[in-house]
């Protein structure tokens, strides 16, 4: 590494970490807003029967349907797909 430094040699990450953070938020949120349009048509469903948010939620699970993330769903998971939605 005293050899590349003495050549002049940038050492280092260069990325700039806050347009990095920036480009990492909006990726994160493009996927989950691409992830609700798909799982609300059937969570709304369940909604328009008349089910309650923890009720949906245990329906998801018991399907085997995971959350974007690959974990299971809750009352607020379920919420906040619909609030995403703005439903």
């Amino acid at each position: 590494m005293q050899v590349l430094k003495a050549k002049g040699v940038k050492l280092g990450n260069l990325t700039n970490l806050d347009d990095a953070r920036l480009l990492s938020n909006e990726t994160n949120k493009a996927k989950a807003t691409e992830f609700a349009d798909k799982i609300l048509p059937m969570v709304l469903q369940f909604r328009n029967n008349g089910e309650k948010l923890p009720a949906i939620a245990d329906k998801l699970n018991n399907m085997g349907v995971k959350t974007r993330r690959g974990g299971k769903w809750y009352a607020s998971t379920v919420a906040n797909i619909l609030k995403r939605q703005s439903v």
